[in-house]
């Protein structure tokens, strides 16, 4: 009964959620920004929020600032002017962040609390930014494919969001029902062997029913996209689970009622996202 309550809360997100991706991936500009925003400074106040738990002092707002610099580049600015932008706004969090520790006077732990906040604005924020470059990807088999409202870049980004979400959501029916030996005991009891290989085939299983009946992608690259949804999909979340241990704490944010917060519903896409922008460039664009 608790996996039949647990899944339909699981839909519920993903009914919800689906339209407002498909219609900031169709529309782009501020739609895109407002969803990223909405999305990322939650996640890092998350984040930050465990480090100050855990005796930290991150420069919350200058990784703010710099978050939202970062995807206003990233949805606005070229190719090319916004990998510039993006090693100017790093330049500028890490020089800020020093003189937000110079203010204090307390120095101590200035190496750490300059590491955190940095490391949350690269962990977070910059991989947040990957979104808006996979959806500007016009891959020649993705244009045009499907319905004219859900083609184009829509696919583009649904062709990795899907197959993340038969990972995640394969990994926790199997392992909650058959699920037996651990995974990672100690960072994450809950995840087990069976769920990790039946989240993994179920990416694939996805990635290829959209790469061959959607927007027609060879099978070897559909393939190829799958096994790296369904392997890195689970190293971020493993990856997560282990700052939550080395924190202290269970979940990050309430955002998502008992699912947690931003960074346990979206752990494994900033890995995702990233690794799958490179692999559709390398292929399709080098």
């Amino acid at each position: 009964m608790k996996l039949i309550v647990s899944l339909l809360k699981r839909s519920v997100l993903l009914v919800v959620g689906l339209p407002v991706v498909v219609i900031a991936a169709r529309y782009g500009g501020w739609w895109l920004l407002g969803l990223l925003i909405v999305l990322t400074l939650p996640a890092m106040g998350e984040y930050y929020g465990g480090v100050r738990q855990h005796g930290g002092r991150p420069a919350s707002a200058v990784g703010y600032v710099c978050a939202v610099a970062m995807l206003v580049s990233a949805v606005f600015a070229d190719e090319t002017l916004r990998d510039r932008l993006l090693l100017l706004i790093l330049f500028f969090g890490l020089m800020l962040t020093f003189l937000v520790c110079f203010d204090r006077r307390n120095y101590r732990g200035t190496l750490h609390d300059t590491a955190v906040t940095l490391f949350g604005l690269v962990y977070i924020a910059l991989m947040m930014t990957f979104f808006a470059r996979l959806r500007d990807l016009d891959l020649p088999q993705v244009v045009g494919a499907g319905p004219v409202f859900l083609g184009g870049h829509v696919a583009t980004l649904l062709l990795v969001l899907l197959p993340a979400w038969a990972l995640d959501t394969f990994a926790y029916v199997v392992g909650k029902l058959w699920g037996q030996r651990r995974l990672a005991p100690v960072l994450s009891p809950g995840k087990t062997m069976e769920g990790a290989i039946a989240g993994f085939l179920g990416s694939v299983a996805m990635a290829l029913v959209l790469g061959l009946l959607w927007v027609h992608l060879p099978w070897t690259h559909a393939l190829a996209l799958g096994c790296l949804i369904g392997i890195f999909g689970q190293v971020g979340d493993l990856a997560e689970s282990a700052l939550k241990r080395d924190i202290g704490l269970k979940d990050l944010g309430t955002m998502f009622g008992p699912h947690g917060g931003v960074l346990d519903r979206f752990d494994d896409l900033l890995f995702v996202v990233p690794l799958s922008y490179f692999y559709l460039w390398l292929v399709f664009f080098t």
